[in-house]
């Protein structure tokens, strides 16, 4: 039976050593839960708070007889800017999806105590920002109570449908893409020996290593910034990418011509969703569109391991929607301790 009645638990975590005793529970709820991300994993949001938190930690855990049912894992952060306390969900700035993790059957429970523990909690937020939540999501469904709130568009996260058929899947690619690839994968082979490669837990620092120099190099090249320019950012994905990869949620690929990767993959495979985080190409090899059948080689993968859609992830870059991905609607909600709140 659920609800109020029941008997509960309630814990409140405050250091990282409280979240890493929770892990193994945590893993277990993240797997009874069908529509987490990698994002809400442990593999990604305990090395995340390790090396990029900031602020207090206040994740919140409920147990139902000692066993994990829900956490939200939560962060107090102080804005100088705006002068006000937010509380925000572990991972944010760099998770393309987020939310709490609730066994099915205590999504009820969960958002009363969750509400509660808002109005009375002692860290003295103003105000809890939760971004890049999913139309499912259990915070964005939570009921209203008696604080001051609004809802506003996240950023999309554009998506590819799969077939379980890699030739329908080819088929359904807008006409000159399927040819392009055709075309590039042709000029690639004639220009020597090309290879894919998969990272294991053991090497995927060597790839990588591909993949901040190929980042590095395209973006440097055109004279952008490159987005794992800052050396924490950095220390955070050589943290976590080995654990996302053994623990099978990870994928690093490679293309290699002539024994040089000239192109990188980083993604996660979840729950039949292959996820495109980020990738690079050396703009040396530009004629060859590396980029481009690097992605079509992931999702062949994502098609073999029976996935049933690739997600560009966040961002309206015009390259996804070449591959025909259409958008996932994300939201954020802010929650107001006080009135005067919104105008933040």
């Amino acid at each position: 039976m659920t609800g109020l009645q029941t008997s509960f638990d309630v814990q409140e975590i405050t250091s990282l050593e409280q979240l890493q005793a929770v892990e193994d529970d945590w893993r277990e709820l993240w797997r009874n839960c069908s529509a987490a991300t990698p994002f809400q994993s442990p593999e990604w949001l305990i090395p995340w708070w390790r090396v990029l938190g900031e602020g207090d930690l206040h994740a919140l855990t409920l147990r139902i007889e000692q066993r994990l049912v829900a956490l939200v894992p939560l962060f107090l952060y102080y804005d100088s800017r705006a002068g006000s306390r937010v509380l925000l969900l572990l991972g944010t700035g760099n998770s393309d999806y987020m939310d709490a993790l609730v066994e099915p059957g205590w999504r009820d429970l969960f958002q009363s105590v969750f509400r509660e523990w808002l109005a009375n909690s002692e860290c003295h937020w103003d105000v809890c920002d939760l971004q890049q939540l999913r139309q499912e999501s259990v915070l964005l469904n939570l009921p209203r109570g008696t604080f001051a709130e609004e809802v506003c568009d996240g950023e999309p996260c554009p998506f590819l449908p799969l077939s379980a058929n890699i030739e329908q899947v080819r088929e359904s690619l807008p006409r000159n893409l399927a040819g392009n690839l055709a075309y590039y994968s042709h000029r690639a082979e004639k220009a020597g020996a090309v290879q894919y490669v998969r990272a294991t837990a053991e090497n995927c620092a060597v790839l990588l290593d591909h993949l901040v120099r190929l980042e590095s190099r395209r973006w440097n090249s055109s004279g952008k910034w490159c987005v794992l320019e800052p050396e924490a950012l950095r220390r955070f994905h050589y943290a976590a990418a080995p654990q996302l990869v053994q623990s099978g949620l990870g994928r690093l690929y490679g293309l290699s011509l002539n024994q040089q990767i000239i192109a990188a993959f980083y993604g996660f495979l979840c729950n039949r969703r292959m996820s495109c985080y980020l990738g690079a190409f050396d703009p040396a090899f530009t004629q060859l569109s590396p980029g481009n059948l690097l992605i079509w080689h992931a999702i062949e993968q994502a098609v073999h391991e029976g996935a049933s859609e690739f997600d560009f992830l966040r961002g309206r870059e015009a390259y996804k929607y070449r591959w025909g991905a259409v958008d996932r609607v994300t939201f954020r909600r802010r929650i107001m301790r006080h009135v005067q709140e919104l105008k933040h």
